[in-house]
């Protein structure tokens, strides 16, 4: 191979970093990839560091050196490996003492040699920490340099090394680290006792923040460290958030013994002391990023370390660091407005929980300032739609802002427990922002009353939740009434809406209260100011679902209020849009449904529809094919349809039977059209408004018919009616239609058809849908992942149902539809979308877990013979990509299936060679022991799971603590922590039985 031409490189290198006038960057950047493509690249490293004219060639030098490090280090030559550390250290020292060297520069070559430290040390170069520490008194410049070589050490090793180290290799350098503990502290020590260089001090700060969460904790706690800092380096201002890291990386250590938690309330002290001559306020406005490491720690030792500061009786320092909290949170800062309504959730959380009396004065002000200010500031909920724009005016909210969806939980559940330690207080606190409302009037004001006072349902006694209602909904609706611009009676309507659709338990135990509430909303659905009609009916939905009984019951000689919406429905709905008309029609089917007798519960549901059902027939007497305004019509009945089907169950069985024959016909006609626009007009077609609106009632009607079919308790007339004389005449059209015709809801309908059956019931048609519904539908998503999105779930679906109800007549298909149904699942497996991945996973585990259970001998020898190996390599190929490590559990749940079948293809040394194909930086026989272990460990998932995960890791593939691999043991927290919170009154939503407050 030909030497290179280094000038050449060190010009290309100066072009790519500042290309001068009529520069060929393409050409530049072409030299420099086909360089660092040879092998021996890596050895003409010196020369280009040593020759380079520009820092860009210097910097390149390095980056081959560095990328050697991270892909090659351990295939090299020894005498290579140690040419390479002594010619950086020499660099190292070098240009740490030579302030004409560029920072960035320097940077690059402490990282390189930092990455051969996480591979050689302590092992193969047992010296180079121990010299680092011991050259760093040599001079300000390398001790300085050498610091933060120390800190980047621990950093990747701490912090990123379980990404890219072994669990082996990551505890020997943990290990080795920890053994410096003393002499690494020393250093610092004496850096922050001796030095005037500002530059080292702050750099010894810097590493003292990443190595605390590794230091022996006896070096923190049983050392002046606590005091030097607070004392001597928390006052001065441009030291501040230096320190303060270091005491929030400090509270935030894991698993710290016991007895050092006695020393926080101290180190509390020692902090509040250092800022007591610090207006925090006053700073904010010079030093904001301060302020916020000041709110960062101080949240983080109270709200870890709350509770031993309280029995160690170090009250002052907590009140002062709570009465700064306090007044920082008027501050508009978002960011740190929401640290601090964390901490104020963790103390709330903790005082209702741990009920400690010896608290109560001391946070009885802090909690009641908490609340008006919480209440003052409270955050939009995720279901007001109605939102002021930067004009002033009202708008309809089109998109959801996460930040604040999280806050708004946040502060819900900080009120929630504010309610439950004091109920009296928090409503005082609302009932003084009405006060405030009425004196001076404001939107914002108006809404923040609103939103908190939803926030707290649940929270109230049943007393005090009638009363605080009563009050708040009367004011709402004396405001509207008075109100005189269209925005402010918008904003009112918004904040009535939450507050009653908040509270169903007083809506349910006062009728008429909620009748006037309901005829407020049906109001509002005949406003036109945006947002206001969705919200109405959104609102009207939320009571129907949990105040349907009330709604069914007569009162005073009245008939039930379902009887007045029924009736009324035309004008309820006059002024809203399809899609809304339709949702109310769901709202009102809720109602129904919550009726208990059988025939009253269909005779209300025929009299809803009723009127539908004249609009229906006379659509569909007069379709037009030229007047698509009736089909958006018939699409609409068919939604309400849908919604009714879903929600009433079997008690739809009769308006089903009254419009079947009309749903058959047009599904049909639709049809007809849509074959008709796309072979007139190809493929582009599908977006014109009427295949798009024949396309949607295709979807309906089948929708209904899977509602029906898995709603009702007549199984027969699903078996002799609608599978022989419908469904299959449906399928007859399915395979011959063009793709863009086809719907994905004939999968989940024949899907759900077979989950109702028996075997012996489905074994006549398993074939002919095999080949006219699942064929067709493979052909659709075969070509790419992106294509046909839709109809993918629904093939799961349908295919699990085939699985587990029709195995035997599965075995009887062809081998050529069963090598299609497995590749399928295999192709699924490979999807990036979280569901489609992790839905084919488990339904590949179902169908060998059903071959090694339900099939004959003959059949699973095929079976394994023909696709063993070939799902082993989908597992492998889609665990070790990185796309896919959201499904690592069932990954490991499949591959524990397939190792663990005695079985000729399920060879050891096949599977090595196969996972040595796709990682041939690595020699066979680790494989071989990596298959091993596994195999030791077949019976035991949780250790056959860490063994997998180590695999991972050691192939860099998943980081060490990368969450993907640990979601059963998160999910098990989660639900522990859902467990605790569920029995907050209020925490899980409104209340619905009354409940006794433990204060």
């Amino acid at each position: 191979m030909e030497n290179p031409d280094l000038a050449a490189i060190n010009n290309a290198c100066t072009i790519m970093s500042n290309p001068a006038p009529g520069a060929d960057i393409q050409k530049a950047n072409e030299i420099l990839m086909s360089f660092k493509l040879r092998d021996d690249a890596w050895t003409f490293a010196d020369k280009i560091i040593d020759s380079g004219t520009t820092v860009q060639a210097k910097i390149f030098g390095v980056q081959l050196l560095l990328d050697l490090v991270k892909t090659k280090w351990s295939i090299i030559e020894p005498n290579s490996r140690e040419a390479i550390k002594n010619f950086l250290v020499s660099h190292v020292i070098s240009w740490s003492a030579d302030q004409s060297i560029p920072p960035t520069l320097l940077n690059y070559i402490d990282m390189t040699l930092v990455t051969i430290i996480i591979h050689e040390w302590p092992q193969a170069w047992p010296s180079i920490v121990d010299d680092l520490i011991a050259s760093a008194t040599s001079q300000p410049h390398t001790c300085r340099n050498n610091l933060k070589i120390l800190s980047m050490l621990s950093e990747d090793t701490i912090e990123f090394g379980e990404a890219t180290m072994t669990s082996i290799r990551w505890s020997q350098v943990t290990a080795a680290l920890e053994e410096r503990s003393q002499i690494i502290f020393n250093l610092i020590e004496q850096v922050l006792s001796g030095t005037q260089d500002m530059y080292v001090l702050e750099q010894a700060l810097d590493t003292l923040k990443y190595i605390v969460k590794w230091l022996d904790p006896r070096l923190i706690f049983e050392t002046q460290l606590p005091v030097v800092l607070c004392n001597h380096f928390l006052p001065q201002d441009h030291l501040k958030s230096k320190v303060l890291a270091i005491f929030g990386e400090i509270s935030n250590i894991k698993n710290i013994p016991d007895q050092y938690t006695q020393f926080f309330p101290g180190i509390l002290d020692l902090i509040v002391s250092a800022l007591s001559q610090t207006n925090l306020m006053e700073l904010y406005e010079i030093a904001p990023d301060i302020v916020k490491s000041t709110i960062f720690t101080l949240s983080s030792i109270i709200s870890t370390y709350g509770k031993a500061i309280e029995s160690s009786n170090h009250f002052e320092s907590l009140g002062t660091a709570l009465a700064w909290i306090t007044d920082l949170m008027t501050v508009v800062d978002i960011d740190n407005f929401k640290t601090c309504c964390e901490l104020c959730q963790s103390i709330a959380k903790r005082y209702y929980l741990e009920k400690n009396v010896l608290t109560n004065d001391f946070y009885k002000g802090f909690f009641a300032k908490i609340r008006r200010i919480m209440i003052a500031r409270m955050e939009r909920p995720i279901e007001i739609l109605i939102v002021e724009n930067d004009q002033g005016g009202i708008s309809k909210e089109e998109t959801k802002n996460t930040a604040q969806i999280e806050l708004y939980n946040t502060m819900r559940e900080a009120l929630i427990f504010l309610s439950n330690i004091n109920s009296e207080d928090i409503i005082a606190a609302i009932q003084e922002r009405i006060i405030l409302l009425k004196e001076h009037w404001d939107c914002h004001i108006l809404n923040t009353i609103c939103w908190s006072a939803g926030a707290i349902t649940g929270s109230l006694s049943i007393s005090d939740e009638k009363s605080f209602v009563i009050m708040i909904l009367k004011e709402l609706l004396e405001m509207n009434a008075n109100a005189q611009s269209v925005p402010d009676k918008a904003s009112i309507a918004s904040g009535i809406m939450f507050v009653c659709s908040s509270y169903p338990r007083f809506l349910m135990n006062h009728a008429q209260f909620l009748k006037t509430i309901l005829g407020k909303l049906f109001e509002f659905m005949h406003n036109d100011v945006p947002g206001v009609k969705e919200m109405a009916v959104d609102s009207f939905k939320k009571i129907a679902e949990k105040c349907r009984r009330t709604l069914l019951v007569p009162s005073n000689k009245e008939p039930a209020f379902i009887e007045y919406l029924i009736v009324n429905m035309d004008g309820i709905a006059s002024a809203l849009s399809n899609d809304l008309r339709a949702e109310l029609f769901n709202a009102v089917s809720i109602i129904i449904a919550g009726c208990n007798n059988d025939g009253e519960k269909t005779a209300l549901t025929n009299s809803l529809m009723e009127k539908i059902n004249e609009r229906w027939l006379y659509q569909i007497n007069n379709l037009n094919e030229n007047d698509f305004n009736g089909f958006i019509t018939i699409l609409f009945i068919l939604r309400c349809n849908d919604f009714v089907a879903e929600n009433v169950g079997p008690a739809y069985h009769v308006q089903f039977q009254k419009i079947l024959d009309q749903i058959i016909q047009i599904y049909g006609y639709c049809c007809g059209i849509c074959t008709q626009i796309i072979s007139s007009g190809g493929e582009v077609m599908v977006q014109n408004d009427n295949f798009r609106i024949c396309s949607q009632i295709k979807s309906s009607v089948l929708s209904i018919f899977i509602k029906f079919v898995s709603k009702t308790h007549d199984s027969a007339a699903v078996l002799n009616i609608i599978l022989p004389q419908i469904v299959m005449k449906l399928l007859d059209e399915y395979p011959r239609a063009p793709p863009q015709c086809r719907v994905p809801e004939l999968l989940t309908l024949v899907g759900t058809i077979i989950s109702k059956q028996s075997n012996e019931a489905m074994s006549h048609f398993v074939t002919p849908i095999m080949f006219q519904l699942f064929k067709p539908s493979v052909e659709l998503i075969a070509s790419d992942f992106d294509a046909f999105m839709t109809f993918r779930i629904p093939l799961v679906f349908f295919m699990s149902n085939v699985i587990k109800i029709c195995f035997a007549s599965f075995m009887e298909l062809s081998p050529e539809v069963i090598e299609i149904f497995v590749h399928s699942i295999e192709w699924g497996c490979q999807h990036p979308q979280f569901d489609i991945c992790r839905g084919n996973f488990e339904l590949l585990e179902k169908l060998y877990s059903t071959v090694e259970s339900k099939s004959t001998p003959a059949f699973k020898n095929a079976f394994y013979k023909s696709f063993f190996v070939s799902t082993i390599n989908t597992v492998f190929d889609v665990m070790t990509d990185t796309v896919h490590k959201f499904a690592f559990m069932e990954q490991t749940r499949l591959l524990k299936r397939l190792l663990a079948l005695q079985i000729e293809q399920n060879n050891p040394v096949d599977i090595s060679q196969l996972l040595y194909q796709k990682f041939q930086n690595r020699e066979i026989h680790y494989f071989e022991n990596v298959l091993s272990l596994l195999l030791q460990r077949i019976h035991s998932f949780p250790e056959f799971k860490e063994i997998l995960r180590n695999f991972l890791i050691e192939v860099r593939q998943y980081s060490r603590e990368d969450p993907d691999l640990f979601v059963e043991e998160r999910n098990q927290e989660m639900q522990r922590n859902q467990m605790i919170m569920q029995e907050v009154p209020g925490m899980s939503g409104p209340a619905n039985e009354e409940f006794q407050n433990p204060f």
